[in-house]
C-alpha cells in the first residue's frame, strides 16, 4: 500500500479516521490499538477526548494481542472489535448489535454477536466483557479471534449492508471500493 494501511485515504481521509468516527458515533469510547509504525498510525487517530490509544508492544503476536491489549481498557459490559481498515461499516450494523445483545444479555446469554451478509460473517463484532480474563489467559493458544470465540454461544445477526466485509488489504481493494462508491462486488469477496 505504501503506506501503514490505517494511513491510507478513503474518500479524503485516513481508513482509521473514517472506522473511528464510524465508531463515536453509537460509542462513549474508542480504544484504538496501535503497534507497528505506531508513529505513522498515530496521525489517523482522531484526537478527542473519548478517543484512547493503547499501544501493543507485542504486536508481532498478532492481531489477538492486540485485541487483548485493548480489552484492559474496557470499562462497558459490551464492547466492538472493529479493523481500523473497514471504512463502510454504517452505524446501524453497530446499533443491530446492540439490540441483539440486550436479548442476549435477557434470553440466550451469547457472549459474542457477528454481523452477516449473504452468508459471510463480518465487523464489526460485540463481545461481553465476560470472555476478556479468559481471552488474556489464552491468548498465546489461539491464532484468531474467531477461534478463541469458537468455544463460547456465539449469534449471527443478519444486516443489510455488504460494508461488513469492506476491508482494504490491497491497492486494488481501495480501487474497487472508491470505483463502486463503497459497494462491495460479490466478485471480489473471498474467504
Amino acid at each position: 500500500m505504501g503506506a501503514p494501511k490505517q494511513t491510507v485515504l478513503f474518500e479524503g481521509r485516513p481508513l482509521l479516521t473514517i472506522a473511528v468516527e464510524q465508531t463515536l458515533r453509537v460509542c462513549s469510547r474508542c480504544i484504538v490499538v496501535t503497534g507497528a509504525n505506531r508513529e505513522h498510525v498515530q496521525s489517523a487517530i482522531p484526537r478527542r477526548a473519548e478517543v484512547e490509544e493503547v499501544y501493543n508492544p507485542n504486536y508481532e503476536e498478532g492481531m489477538l494481542s492486540s485485541i487483548a491489549c485493548g480489552t484492559r481498557q474496557v470499562r462497558s459490559p459490551w464492547f466492538f472489535v472493529l479493523p481500523g481498515d473497514m471504512p463502510r461499516v454504517p452505524v446501524e450494523v453497530f446499533e443491530t448489535l446492540l439490540r441483539a445483545a440486550r436479548l442476549a444479555d435477557a434470553e440466550s446469554g451469547a457472549t459474542a454477536i457477528f454481523p452477516i451478509h449473504g452468508g459471510r460473517r463480518g465487523h464489526p463484532v460485540l463481545i461481553s466483557r465476560r470472555v476478556i480474563p479468559d481471552l488474556h489467559l489464552q491468548v498465546g493458544q489461539h491464532h484468531s479471534m474467531r477461534d478463541f470465540l469458537s468455544q463460547y454461544d456465539s449469534q449471527g445477526v443478519e444486516v443489510f449492508d455488504a460494508g461488513i466485509a469492506l476491508d482494504i488489504d490491497t491497492p486494488e481493494d481501495l480501487a474497487l471500493a472508491e470505483d463502486t462508491g463503497g459497494k462491495w462486488d460479490k466478485q471480489h469477496e473471498t474467504e
